[in-house]
């Protein structure tokens, strides 16, 4: 698989994290398999064979623990090499160095297992008993078990975090994207669906009670995202929580240029000074960032309240006067082919130098996963 399409599937790097076990259901599954294995055929007196099968069940429940325990801890993302976008939503919902510690508890159990594993199948191999070659492997079990008991803690806050982080919406934070904002119902949605080809899709935003909407459309070689964020960049600053603002913020690393809907209508949600406001607060929390603005709804007004319209957002002093106004209309995509013209210009040259477009160009898939520190010996003995 090439670099671009590599990076067309990068989407929420916790997507893919495999089921967290508990520590019982960790202890179960390994002494299930291990007591299922059978005495050895073949010649040997019943003390070899005592040996040989008591060795073989501690063997296997200790390949067993480690096995899913290290499976767990590398299928989780590093948190060094996550997109900062993704970083940034993560330490919103929870404590990355928490995270990072209870992975490393975690995975720092295995050297002791597997310490353990030959201590005891060398005392099995000096045993002339064979009630006390089963008392040892009955040791090794209880050892294992007490082991997997002492990261129950962490194997539950891994399993939270799994929980938190797995929902997140499927962002391709590589690839251009066009974020859609502007009060509740001016037309977004509608906006999304015009501009974009296929159905658009719908994702979980842990911040939000709604749904983000987002779709996309190729603009020459390039996969461009689409993205509405209702409950988002749809309300005054000043009516957000620490949160919601966090949650705000964390989109300067996704969107590349904002298209603000004004509706002029006098069913809309806002007076037009207010959603003037709005747009400034938007410019000032991305300053960066190239930000449209564009009337909706203007095939439900009269020429005349067009005008007004327009007059009454050049005399605000809030759009800059050399910011071109767009317009689109709700009912059909008039409008709507000259934005497109503008955002494929605008992506083609300007996304082409940006530093995003360069981690694409260079983009590799890294295979290394982070190494969390390993836990002290004092911890378990």
């Amino acid at each position: 698989m090439n670099a671009r399409s590599d990076m067309e599937n990068v989407g929420n790097p916790f997507s893919d994290v495999k089921n967290i076990l508990t520590a019982t259901e960790l202890i179960d599954i390994a002494f299930n398999k291990a007591m299922k294995i059978k005495p050895p055929s073949g010649r040997h007196d019943a003390l070899s064979k005592t040996r040989i099968l008591e060795i073989n069940r501690i063997n296997t429940a200790a390949n067993v623990l480690v096995n899913n325990i290290e499976n767990m801890v590398s299928n989780f993302p590093s948190l060094n090499l996550i997109h900062p976008f993704y970083l940034e939503l993560t330490s919103i919902l929870l404590d990355v160095d928490d995270l990072r510690r209870n992975l490393g508890r975690i995975n720092g159990v295995t050297e002791h297992i597997r310490n353990l594993e030959d201590e005891l199948k060398d005392k099995i191999l000096s045993e002339d008993s064979k009630v006390q070659v089963k008392n040892i492997r009955k040791i090794a079990f209880a050892r294992y078990a007490s082991m997997i008991k002492r990261i129950k803690t962490s194997l539950q806050y891994v399993k939270k975090a799994q929980n938190k982080l797995k929902p997140l919406p499927g962002f391709n934070p590589y690839s251009p994207s066009i974020v859609v904002c502007g009060f509740p119902n001016t037309g977004k949605s509608s906006f999304i669906r015009h501009t974009t080809s296929g159905k658009p899709e719908v994702a979980n935003y842990p911040f939000t009670t709604k749904k983000i909407i987002f779709g996309h459309r190729k603009f020459g070689f390039m996969n461009v995202q689409f993205i509405d964020t209702p409950g988002l960049l749809d309300r005054p600053i000043i009516e957000r929580n620490v949160i919601e603002l966090q949650a705000i913020a964390v989109f300067k690393h996704l969107a590349d240029i904002l298209i603000y809907l004004i509706d002029p209508t006098i069913n809309a949600t806002a007076t037009i000074m207010e959603q003037l406001n709005l747009y400034k607060e938007i410019q000032k929390f991305y300053p960066m960032t190239l930000l449209l603005p564009v009337i909706s709804k203007c095939d439900l007004l009269t020429k005349e309240e067009l005008i007004t319209v327009n007059n009454t957002i050049i005399n605000c002093d809030i759009i800059k006067p050399e910011t071109k106004i767009w317009t689109v209309h709700t009912n059909d995509e008039s409008g709507v082919t000259e934005i497109i013209s503008y955002l494929e210009e605008k992506v083609l040259t300007d996304f082409i130098n940006s530093p995003k477009f360069k981690q694409i160009s260079s983009f590799e898939i890294a295979d290394d996963q982070l190494t969390y520190d390993e836990l002290d010996e004092e911890e378990f003995f």
